[in-house]
C-alpha cells in the first residue's frame, strides 16, 4: 500500500512543516548547511540559470543584492532554488527581506506569508498595492 502524500502547508499553531514524502526525499538529497561553503559564487552557481537572464552570476553579492535575489527566487525560481536560499538565509530572514520588497507578486506574497506565519498585511508590497490601484488586473 502506497503512503499518502501530505498537502504542502505549514501549521502556524505548532510551526511544524507538513511536507509530502516526495518533497522530503528531494530535500534530503541536497547538501547540508555544514557541508557547503557559502560564498557568493558557490550559491549563485547552484541556482537555476534562468534567474540570471539580465545579470552576470559572478557579480551577485548575496548580502548586497539579497532583496533582488529573494524576489527573483520567489517569483521565478524552482523548488531547488527555494531550498538553496532557504538553507542559506533561513525562513525568518527571507520573510524579513520579503517584507521590505515593494513589488512582490500575489502568489509569492501568499507563499511566504503562509510559510512564515506572518499576515499579508505586514508586507510592504501588500500595503503599497492597496495605495496604487491598477487600471487592468491581469
Amino acid at each position: 500500500m502506497r503512503p499518502k502524500l501530505a498537502v504542502h502547508r505549514r501549521s502556524c499553531v505548532s510551526g511544524d512543516p507538513v511536507i509530502s514524502n516526495k518533497t522530503f526525499a528531494y530535500y534530503k538529497k541536497l547538501p547540508t548547511r555544514s557541508s557547503v561553503n557559502y560564498d557568493s559564487e558557490n550559491i549563485t552557481s547552484q541556482l537555476s540559470s534562468h534567474l540570471f537572464w539580465d545579470v552576470e552570476r559572478v557579480k551577485i553579492d548575496l548580502e548586497k543584492n539579497k532583496k533582488w535575489l529573494v524576489q527573483r527566487v520567489l517569483e521565478y525560481g524552482l523548488l531547488k532554488d527555494w531550498l538553496i536560499i532557504n538553507k542559506y538565509y533561513g525562513i525568518s530572514r527571507i520573510a524579513e527581506i520579503a517584507m521590505q520588497i515593494k513589488d512582490l507578486d500575489e502568489k509569492s506574497l501568499a507563499f511566504i506569508s503562509l510559510l512564515s506565519c506572518i499576515p499579508k498585511e505586514s508586507f510592504l508590497c501588500y500595503t503599497t498595492k492597496q495605495l496604487r490601484p491598477r487600471h487592468w488586473n491581469f
